[in-house]
């Protein structure tokens, strides 16, 4: 009885230690392993990626989201070439639009990944925008190569201790 409140204590503030504060987005060349960028975002922050559909000639943006250590596919945005507005899509339509052609917008697709990557190609221009960074990939690891994105966990604790 005499310890119930300490472990209670404990328990509580070692799970609030454990809790993320921030999560660490890192990219990273595949080939080399060095670090192209990193930092540090909270819950629910934006991830633009794009890049030049070279098949069908069409300018793509996806957008990720944050989202519980992990990367939340959101919207993917076919560009009208014309500049009009994308016609909107349902996301379970994605499989056969993609390969299909022809401008769309589908919204709210929630599709999470740990990590993803980025082959280079010529044609498509790969871009990635983070904090309101530009990040170009060709420039960083050339045609053919790769990047991969990933996200981590900072524990509440760790964080508080080293931005001291």
């Amino acid at each position: 009885m005499k310890w119930t409140i300490p472990i209670i204590f404990f328990l509580l503030f070692s799970h609030y230690c454990l809790i993320p504060e921030c999560y660490l987005v890192t990219l990273l060349d595949v080939e080399s392993g060095r670090l192209i960028y990193a930092s540090c975002l909270s819950e629910g922050e934006v991830i633009i990626y794009k890049w030049k559909n070279s098949l069908f000639g069409l300018n793509v943006t996806e957008t990720f989201l944050v989202k519980e250590g992990s990367f939340e596919l959101f919207e993917l945005v076919y560009e009208d070439p014309n500049g009009g507005e994308e016609p909107q899509v349902d996301p379970e339509e994605l499989g056969h639009l993609c390969h299909e052609g022809g401008p769309f917008r589908a919204s709210n697709i929630s599709k999470s990944y740990s990590e993803l990557e980025f082959m280079v190609g010529r044609i498509g221009k790969p871009r990635i925008i983070i904090n309101d960074r530009l990040i170009d990939l060709e420039e960083e690891v050339g045609f053919g190569g790769r990047v991969r994105m990933r996200v981590l966990d900072i524990p509440r604790l760790l964080y508080i201790v080293s931005s001291r």
